[in-house]
């Protein structure tokens, strides 16, 4: 069906110059680790980097870092389980 891309094609169309997905996954993941699920730590974010969002942004890394960290996302949330799933690469842009 031409609405739907071959997944597979679009992935072999990476960059060579990228990390392997199970290596950027494990990065995200230890990211998200690094604080409970809630932000980050952001030395491990690059110093190019940018957040942007469905309605915020974009971000610098400085910007974005004294946003979340102005949240006490314990006090918002102090039932928070995290349960995060379904981290993939994506197609269009298999270095992201």
């Amino acid at each position: 069906l031409p609405m739907f891309i071959n997944e597979s094609e679009q992935l072999s169309k990476r960059p060579a110059s990228s990390l392997s997905p199970q290596k950027m996954i494990l990065i995200a993941k230890r990211f998200l680790a690094s604080n409970g699920g809630l932000g980050g730590d952001p030395d491990m974010l690059s110093p190019s980097f940018t957040f942007e969002g469905p309605v915020v942004g974009p971000l610098s890394k400085t910007e974005f870092v004294g946003a979340i960290g102005s949240v006490d996302f314990n006090a918002a949330f102090p039932n928070f389980t995290s349960e995060f799933y379904g981290f993939h690469i994506d197609p269009f842009e298999g270095d992201r």
